[in-house]
């Protein structure tokens, strides 16, 4: 009676503890695979911020980043990560970022805010893609896609974050 005890307390405490490491995971942010395109490329820490630096023609990248790009019949998509202390410091700098290319006289067009179930996101298009912008708890993620397969893609990816 008292192993029997013992096995289920070890049990119960075992279940408990893969609640809590699965409940406290982070989201997946760059998936191996995504809507049918694979993982070919992963760029972090000072590589990415020279590649997203590079794209800008100056210093933008200042935090932790990460760029990764994703090949397959419904790509190319390219995904860009930069992680904040804190979700308030991302937001800010999404206000910041979306604010910036609003004006039309950048090479974004047709910028606008939306919402998608609970999340809060921007989408504009130019360079011959869609472009999505938000803010997933401390990271600002920026996602570049097809713009005929963009709703579906920005679907997959969300389900991905939850």
């Amino acid at each position: 009676m008292i192993q029997l005890k013992c096995t289920l307390t070890i049990l119960i405490f075992i279940s408990f503890s893969l609640c809590l490491l699965n409940c406290s995971q982070e989201a997946n942010l760059l998936p191996e695979e995504l809507y049918g395109c694979k993982l070919t490329t992963h760029l972090s820490g000072e590589e990415a911020k020279s590649h997203v630096n590079q794209l800008h023609f100056q210093k933008v990248a200042g935090h932790s980043t990460q760029m990764a790009r994703y090949e397959g019949e419904n790509g190319p998509i390219t995904i860009y990560i930069t992680t904040y202390l804190n979700k308030t410091q991302a937001e800010e700098d999404y206000k910041k970022m979306t604010q910036k290319i609003s004006p039309e006289n950048s090479v974004f067009i047709a910028g606008e805010y939306l919402e998608i179930g609970e999340k809060e996101l921007y989408r504009c298009f130019g360079m011959g893609q869609t472009h999505f912008v938000l803010v997933h708890q401390k990271h600002l993620i920026w996602l570049s896609v097809d713009t005929i397969r963009a709703n579906k893609i920005l679907e997959a990816y969300l389900k991905n974050l939850k």
